[in-house]
């Protein structure tokens, strides 16, 4: 696999890693794991609001009713 992607490699001792500032604190990340996994966050998500889902289609079926297509 590649240098730097999940651990740091000595092939690229030049490379000392970066200080990147997410929201108030400040975090040291060598490699594109420490990107995804430190810098990326989930957006907080309201518990309490409804569940929405795309809906791409709505087929009605004899028999069954209507089925309701999406992703």
């Amino acid at each position: 696999m590649g240098d730097n992607l999940l651990k740091k490699s000595d092939n690229m001792a030049w490379w000392k890693g970066f200080d990147v500032e997410v929201g108030s604190e400040k975090i040291h990340v060598d490699t594109v794991y420490d990107v995804l996994d430190k810098m990326c966050r989930v957006p907080e998500r309201p518990t309490s609001a409804p569940m929405r889902m795309p809906i791409s289609g709505i087929y009605k079926i004899k028999g069954v009713g209507d089925v309701l297509a999406g992703r």
